[in-house]
Protein backbone atom coordinates (compact mmCIF):
# COMPACT_ATOMS: atom_id res chain seq x y z
CA UNK A 1 0.00 0.00 0.00
CA UNK A 2 2.77 2.30 0.73
CA UNK A 3 4.99 2.48 -2.43
CA UNK A 4 8.18 4.97 -1.46
CA UNK A 5 11.71 4.39 -1.83
CA UNK A 6 11.66 3.85 2.38
CA UNK A 7 9.82 0.81 2.21
CA UNK A 8 11.50 -0.51 -0.61
CA UNK A 9 14.26 -0.36 1.23
CA UNK A 10 12.91 -1.73 4.35
CA UNK A 11 11.78 -4.81 2.50
CA UNK A 12 15.27 -5.42 0.91
CA UNK A 13 16.86 -5.15 4.31
CA UNK A 14 14.79 -7.50 5.63
CA UNK A 15 15.46 -9.61 2.93
CA UNK A 16 12.08 -10.02 1.34
CA UNK A 17 12.48 -12.62 -1.41
CA UNK A 18 10.16 -10.69 -3.60
CA UNK A 19 8.80 -7.28 -3.61
CA UNK A 20 5.46 -5.98 -6.15
CA UNK A 21 3.69 -2.63 -5.83
CA UNK A 22 -0.09 -3.21 -5.15
CA UNK A 23 -0.29 -0.37 -7.99
CA UNK A 24 0.57 -2.89 -10.41
CA UNK A 25 -1.61 -5.71 -10.01
CA UNK A 26 -3.76 -5.41 -13.00
CA UNK A 27 -1.75 -3.61 -15.16
CA UNK A 28 -0.86 -6.08 -17.36
CA UNK A 29 2.50 -6.75 -16.42
CA UNK A 30 1.88 -9.94 -15.24
CA UNK A 31 4.08 -8.84 -12.04
CA UNK A 32 2.03 -11.38 -10.10
CA UNK A 33 2.41 -14.15 -11.56
CA UNK A 34 5.70 -13.46 -12.66
CA UNK A 35 7.20 -13.16 -8.74
CA UNK A 36 5.42 -16.49 -8.27
CA UNK A 37 6.71 -18.34 -11.26
CA UNK A 38 10.33 -17.14 -9.97
CA UNK A 39 10.09 -17.77 -6.11
CA UNK A 40 8.67 -20.77 -6.93
CA UNK A 41 11.97 -21.62 -9.11
CA UNK A 42 13.86 -20.35 -6.18
CA UNK A 43 14.81 -16.91 -7.54
CA UNK A 44 14.52 -13.47 -6.35
CA UNK A 45 11.81 -11.47 -7.73
CA UNK A 46 12.55 -7.72 -7.34
CA UNK A 47 11.61 -5.82 -10.83
CA UNK A 48 13.43 -2.96 -12.31
CA UNK A 49 11.59 -0.31 -10.76
CA UNK A 50 11.99 -2.15 -6.99
CA UNK A 51 15.43 -2.43 -7.80
CA UNK A 52 15.67 1.32 -8.62
CA UNK A 53 13.76 2.77 -5.57
CA UNK A 54 16.26 0.28 -3.04
CA UNK A 55 19.28 1.07 -4.39
CA UNK A 56 18.93 4.87 -5.14
CA UNK A 57 21.26 5.90 -2.89
CA UNK A 58 25.04 5.74 -2.05
CA UNK A 59 26.64 2.34 -0.67
CA UNK A 60 25.72 2.35 3.06
CA UNK A 61 28.24 3.55 4.51
CA UNK A 62 27.57 1.49 7.95
CA UNK A 63 28.16 -1.81 6.16
CA UNK A 64 31.07 -4.12 6.99
CA UNK A 65 33.97 -3.74 4.05
CA UNK A 66 33.68 -7.11 2.24
CA UNK A 67 35.22 -10.00 2.91
CA UNK A 68 37.56 -9.99 -0.33
CA UNK A 69 36.12 -8.27 -3.64
CA UNK A 70 34.15 -10.09 -6.33
CA UNK A 71 35.57 -10.93 -9.42
CA UNK A 72 33.76 -9.71 -12.50
CA UNK A 73 32.15 -13.12 -13.68
CA UNK A 74 30.56 -12.94 -9.88
CA UNK A 75 28.80 -9.85 -10.56
CA UNK A 76 27.73 -10.04 -14.07
CA UNK A 77 26.24 -13.71 -11.86
CA UNK A 78 24.97 -11.76 -8.81
CA UNK A 79 23.57 -8.85 -11.07
CA UNK A 80 21.32 -12.11 -13.42
CA UNK A 81 20.31 -13.07 -9.67
CA UNK A 82 18.94 -9.81 -8.75
CA UNK A 83 17.44 -9.72 -12.14
CA UNK A 84 15.45 -13.27 -10.91
CA UNK A 85 17.00 -15.70 -13.27
CA UNK A 86 17.23 -18.57 -12.15
CA UNK A 87 20.95 -21.07 -12.31
CA UNK A 88 19.30 -22.14 -15.51
CA UNK A 89 18.69 -18.66 -17.08
CA UNK A 90 22.09 -17.47 -15.54
CA UNK A 91 23.97 -20.13 -17.42
CA UNK A 92 22.03 -19.22 -21.29
CA UNK A 93 22.70 -15.90 -20.34
CA UNK A 94 26.24 -15.46 -19.46
CA UNK A 95 27.03 -19.17 -22.02
CA UNK A 96 28.55 -20.85 -18.63
CA UNK A 97 27.48 -23.83 -17.15
CA UNK A 98 24.98 -24.73 -14.56
CA UNK A 99 27.95 -25.49 -12.12
CA UNK A 100 29.99 -22.94 -13.13
CA UNK A 101 27.06 -20.85 -12.07
CA UNK A 102 26.63 -22.33 -8.76
CA UNK A 103 30.16 -22.33 -7.90
CA UNK A 104 29.94 -17.91 -8.32
CA UNK A 105 26.89 -17.61 -6.55
CA UNK A 106 28.69 -19.84 -3.51
CA UNK A 107 32.14 -17.45 -4.03
CA UNK A 108 29.97 -14.70 -4.16
CA UNK A 109 27.61 -15.18 -1.27
CA UNK A 110 30.56 -16.09 0.93
CA UNK A 111 32.52 -12.92 -0.10
CA UNK A 112 29.21 -10.47 1.39
CA UNK A 113 28.42 -12.97 3.72
CA UNK A 114 24.71 -13.81 3.00
CA UNK A 115 22.63 -16.39 3.75
CA UNK A 116 21.14 -17.29 0.65
CA UNK A 117 20.33 -15.94 -2.97
CA UNK A 118 17.73 -12.79 -1.39
CA UNK A 119 20.33 -11.99 0.85
CA UNK A 120 23.18 -12.30 -1.82
CA UNK A 121 21.09 -10.10 -4.60
CA UNK A 122 19.80 -6.99 -1.83
CA UNK A 123 23.78 -6.67 -0.46
CA UNK A 124 25.31 -6.22 -3.90
CA UNK A 125 22.75 -3.72 -4.40
CA UNK A 126 23.16 -2.39 -0.77
CA UNK A 127 27.00 -2.36 -1.72
CA UNK A 128 26.16 -0.87 -4.76
CA UNK A 129 27.97 -3.47 -6.32
CA UNK A 130 25.41 -4.08 -9.02
CA UNK A 131 23.56 -1.24 -11.06
CA UNK A 132 19.59 -1.24 -9.99
CA UNK A 133 19.00 -1.04 -13.68
CA UNK A 134 20.45 -4.04 -14.40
Amino acid sequence: MRESKAVVQEAMQAYADAVIFKSSLGTGKRDFVQALHTLSEGGVYLPEEIRQLGAAQAPNPNLPPLIEELTERELEVVADVARGLTNQGIGSSLGISVETVKTHVVNAKDKLGAADRTQLAVMALLYGLIDPLG
